[in-house]
């Protein structure tokens, strides 16, 4: 069948023709021509919803290569548009073993199917029943398996499964390394990324531009996007092309930190490269307007992303919600939700929880109890998130009797959906440091351990806030090297926290060291 090429498999029938392509973007889809028997067999698929009335039509197909060959082709059709489903359901078929034997990229199918539809205990299954039919898997087979652990959050599975297929004498290849460190990016694993990025010439395996891609991703969720430039350096000096998600992932990357001036850099490069900008790259150049402190910066891309004939989607509006609501301008906020809803957009749980935000920001209670009112009424059920917000919206306006009165109510509710996290703490440590009540966040704080809570970078930070407020430098300092004895890392927000702790130049120089140091490691 001419022209079926998929990227993350490779299959070969029993006739020995090389059906699919490996080595390429498996997020990338490749379109297929069916033949009007496959196209007919497709059609009638499409319009059945029951299992076994697929099954008993397929019963009926006629024996033979050509009958195969079009099998094959509908289900990668199906795979394509990421029918799960039917690509089940075809797959199994083919398992019974009725007409036609299995072969290994039936079985990749199947597991990536299973996988991706996030019924891993049958991609497991089908794994295991490949192997007791003497099908001997590839390293396509063992990717699709880590990739489906990964979707459904068993990371330790996915670990496991990696260091098996070694043993097993399998070295890990493009598919495999890249979607590992898809693994350890969701595990926020960043620096045994960092690591498995650089024992890629131990097993042998050239990065490509999706190896590079993914990396330039984890840097930037690092925090660190001056890895992520060096490694784009890297990648032009191995001769690797970059393409529109290279400079997506930079610009995102910069985005994350506010720097607002690089993220067009490269956004203008993207251009150089004759790419067309789209709506992802329009975002993430949005966004770092937004983290920048510049909403005006946003709004300007915002129409000239509708200028240019690019249409504006929901995670665009609610950047622009979400650049008001940090500026403090809680109105422009409130007239971006309200454009979203006269163009057509219907606001998402995201665009209801960023103007809660841009309210309790601002101290406007009466508008934050209205919208979780409204909320409810539509449906949605008040969760932490949403309390959280309240209770930041009460802590502004300096109702501290309602904040505890709020978190009393969540710490007795019977729901998990409303429970206090580390994130509700983190807010009230915060109120209580910047109000000077001290005392009142130093036992919130300490009764962390107690609830079985961790405190986070952002619970040390907002601690030290209130020390710092006092220029007590040293007790900040003393606050800084308990947090990196418990494993967290000090970001650019403790960075501004110590120095504002600082009462003389020297402070200021001991402080800059430290923090030169910190990122080194």
């Amino acid at each position: 069948m001419s022209g079926l090429c998929i990227s993350c498999f490779c299959i070969g029938t029993r006739h020995g023709k090389a059906w699919l392509e490996t080595g390429r973007n498996f997020t990338e889809i490749e379109l297929i021509v069916l033949s009007p028997a496959a196209s007919s067999l497709a059609q009638f698929l499409r319009m059945q919803e029951d299992a076994t009335a697929i099954w008993n039509a397929l019963d009926n197909l006629p024996r033979g290569h050509d009958t195969w060959d079009n099998f094959m082709s509908v289900v990668v059709h199906f795979w394509n548009y990421k029918d799960w489903p039917r690509v089940t359901q075809m797959c199994e078929w083919v398992l019974q073993g009725t007409t036609f034997r299995p072969d290994l990229g039936c079985y990749n199918l199947l597991i990536d199917a299973y996988g991706k539809s996030l019924n891993i205990e049958d991609a497991e299954k089908t794994f295991n029943r490949m192997q007791e039919a003497l099908c001997v898997p590839n390293e396509e087979t063992f990717g699709v398996l880590i990739n489906g652990y990964r979707l459904a959050g068993s990371f330790e599975k996915a670990e496991e499964l990696f260091v098996q297929m070694q043993k097993r004498g399998y070295s890990p290849g493009p598919l495999a390394c890249n979607t590992f460190l898809h693994v350890l990016e969701d595990a926020k694993e960043y620096r045994r990324a960092e690591a498995l990025f650089r024992d890629l010439e131990k097993y042998e395996c050239e990065p490509n531009i999706d190896t590079y891609n993914r990396m330039i991703v984890i840097y930037g969720k690092a925090g660190e996007p001056s890895k992520a430039e060096m490694l784009y350096r890297s990648m032009r000096r191995a001769m690797c092309p970059p393409n529109i998600c290279t400079f997506t992932a930079l610009m995102n990357a910069f985005a994350r930190q506010g720097l607002y001036r690089e993220a067009e850099r490269y956004f203008d490069k993207l251009q150089e490269f004759d790419y067309k900008p789209d709506h992802y790259a329009y975002n993430a150049l949005m966004e770092a307007y937004s983290q920048g402190g510049s909403p005006a910066g946003a709004l300007e891309i915002f129409q000239t992303m509708q200028r240019n004939g690019c249409f504006p989607d929901t995670v665009s509006h609610n950047i622009l919600i979400n650049a008001y609501g940090r500026a403090g301008l809680y109105e422009d906020a409130e007239k971006i939700f309200k454009s979203m809803q006269s163009a057509g957009f219907s606001p998402n749980l995201k665009s209801n929880m960023l103007l809660l935000s841009a309210y309790a920001r601002a101290g406007r209670v009466e508008e934050a109890e209205e919208l979780v009112s409204a909320m409810e009424r539509d449906g949605t059920k008040p969760d932490t998130l949403i309390y959280n917000s309240l209770i930041n919206a009460y802590g502004v306006s300096g109702r501290h009797e309602d904040m505890e009165a709020l978190l009393a109510k969540m710490v007795k509710s019977s729901s998990k959906q409303t429970k206090p996290d580390i994130g509700t703490y983190n807010t009230l440590i915060q109120v209580y440091a910047q109000a000077g009540f001290i005392p009142r966040a130093e036992e919130l704080f300490q009764g962390l351990a107690r609830l079985k809570l961790v405190p986070d970078a952002t619970t040390w930070t907002a601690l030290m806030g209130g020390y710092a407020k006092k220029k007590l430098y040293r007790k900040c300092t003393s606050i800084l090297k308990k947090m990196l004895e418990s494993g967290c890392r000090a970001d650019a927000v403790t960075a501004r926290v110590l120095f504002s702790a600082c009462r003389s130049p020297e402070q200021v120089e001991q402080v800059t060291q430290l923090m030169e140091s910190l990122q080194g490691r």
